[in-house]
């Protein structure tokens, strides 16, 4: 694999429990997202951007590509979302629209 590539998954470890449907979440193992799964994402900015129409955007995209509920990623800190689309972000170089 080249340098320029991300490692295959990033472990994120949560400072704080996230509880949802019964289940604790104590970290967030992220892969690269699908084609599919960010042009799903990209449906919530279809109407314009703005800051929240972008976070939405962000948390969709973090959630598919942790394989969690939306919720869960809802509930995170910001801090470990920054880290999640930091991450993320560098699968995306290049795409115009992001």
């Amino acid at each position: 694999m080249s340098d320029n590539f991300p490692p295959p998954t990033l472990t994120i470890e949560l400072a704080k429990p996230v509880n949802f449907d019964g289940r604790e979440y104590v970290q967030l193992i992220l892969r690269e997202p699908t084609a599919k799964e960010v042009l799903s994402a990209l449906e919530h900015i279809r109407n314009g951007q703005n800051g929240h129409s972008v976070r939405n955007m962000e948390m969709h995209l973090v959630a598919k590509a942790a394989g969690v509920p939306l919720p869960v990623i809802e509930q995170i800190p910001i801090s470990a979302l920054f880290r999640a689309m930091e991450y993320i972000s560098t699968f995306l170089a290049g795409s115009p629209t992001i």
